[in-house]
C-alpha cells in the first residue's frame, strides 16, 4: 500500500503511484465498477464506454463529468474528465502493472496550462485518492470521505485580467452574472433561487484582494457567515475565474444542513461562472471589450503628444 512516487514532469503532468495488496483484475475493477468505485472515491453513474459519457459524483455538489474512455481490462484505463462540467478539461490515465505484492497502479492527470501550485495541490488530493484505494482493497471496507469542506470552482474567460475583474467591480457588469442589487458591497443582498431556504443572504465586510474580492455571506438563520473570494489569474491567452467558498461547518450544528447548503451553493456557483461565461462571449461584452482598449490607445495617444 506504499506510494511509490509522485512527480510532476513535465509541467502540468502529475503522477502518482502506488503499491496495492490485490490483482491487477481486481484494482481494475475497483476502477470501473460502480458499486466498487463508490467505496473509496464517489457514485459512478452512466456510461464508462469509449461512445458513452459518465459522472462521479461526491454528493457534495462536487463531481467530474467524464468522457473519451478507453479501456484496457485489467490493464489500464483513461478518460478526459472535467471538474462541475465547467473547469478545464483533464486527461485521466490509469495504469495497472502485476507486482510481487499484488499490483501497481499509477495514475496520470495531465493539463497543459497547469501551474506547479495546482500541480503540488493536486499531488496531495491523488496521494489521498490512491490511498483510499489502497485502504479498501486492503479491507474490503468504505474509505470514501463524506464530503469536502471547501467549494472551489473556475471557469475560462476569452478575455485579459483587467476585462475579467470588471465582473465583479463595476456593478452593472456584476449583475449580469450574479443575483445582486448594486455590485459585490456590504450590506447588499444575494439572491438563490431555487426554492429552498434561506432564499435571501447578505454580503459582509467586502474587501479587494490582489486578484480579486473577499467577502462574507451570511443568513439570520445561519450560527455564522461563509467565506467568499472571486479571482481571476492568467491561463494560457485567456483568464481563471475562481471561486472559493469555506465554512459551512459554522453555519449550523447538523452537518446534513451544512452539507445541504454547501451543495446548493455549489449548484448556484456552478450556474453563476456559466453565466458569466455567456456574457463575456457575447457580442455586447466584446463591443464593452473594444470601446476599453480604443479609450486607453487614445490616453497613450494623447499622452505622448
Amino acid at each position: 500500500m506504499q506510494s511509490q512516487n509522485a512527480t510532476s514532469s513535465p509541467a502540468g503532468t502529475v503522477h502518482v503511484s502506488r503499491t496495492l495488496a490485490a490483482a491487477p483484475g481486481t484494482v481494475y475493477e475497483a476502477l470501473t465498477e460502480p458499486a466498487l468505485v463508490s467505496r473509496w472515491f464517489a457514485e459512478l453513474t452512466g456510461d464508462l464506454s469509449p461512445r458513452g459519457s459518465a459522472r462521479l459524483d461526491f454528493g457534495d455538489g462536487d463531481f467530474f463529468d467524464i468522457g473519451e474512455t478507453d479501456l484496457d481490462p485489467c490493464r489500464a484505463l483513461s478518460y478526459s474528465w472535467r471538474f462541475l462540467g465547467i473547469m478545464p478539461v483533464n486527461a485521466i490515465r490509469w495504469t495497472i502493472q502485476s507486482a510481487r505484492s499484488g499490483s501497481v497502479v499509477t495514475v496520470t492527470d495531465d493539463d497543459p496550462l497547469r501551474g506547479a501550485e495546482d500541480a503540488a495541490a493536486l499531488h496531495e488530493g491523488w496521494e489521498d485518492f490512491t490511498s483510499r484505494l489502497a485502504r479498501f482493497l486492503a479491507s474490503g471496507q468504505s474509505s470514501r470521505y463524506d464530503w469536502r469542506r471547501t467549494f472551489d470552482a473556475g471557469i475560462e474567460l476569452a478575455c485579459g485580467p483587467g476585462e475579467a475583474s470588471t465582473f465583479f467591480t463595476n456593478p452593472n457588469r456584476t449583475e449580469t452574472w450574479l443575483p445582486v442589487h448594486g455590485g459585490i458591497t456590504s450590506g447588499g443582498p444575494l439572491s438563490v433561487h431555487d426554492g429552498l431556504q434561506p432564499g435571501t443572504f447578505e454580503l459582509q465586510d467586502v474587501k479587494p484582494t490582489a486578484r480579486g474580492v473577499h467577502f462574507l455571506v451570511t443568513s439570520s438563520r445561519w450560527r455564522a457567515p461563509t467565506e467568499c473570494r472571486i479571482e481571476t489569474q492568467t491561463r494560457g491567452r485567456g483568464v481563471m475565474m475562481t471561486i472559493v467558498h469555506r465554512g459551512w461547518e459554522e453555519i449550523d450544528a447538523d452537518s446534513e444542513v451544512q452539507r445541504a447548503q454547501r451543495r446548493r451553493f455549489a449548484n448556484f456557483w456552478i450556474a453563476a461562472l456559466r453565466r458569466v461565461r455567456e456574457f463575456a462571449e457575447s457580442p455586447h461584452a466584446k463591443l464593452h471589450s473594444a470601446h476599453r482598449t480604443s479609450n486607453r490607445e487614445e490616453v497613450v495617444a494623447s499622452r505622448r503628444q
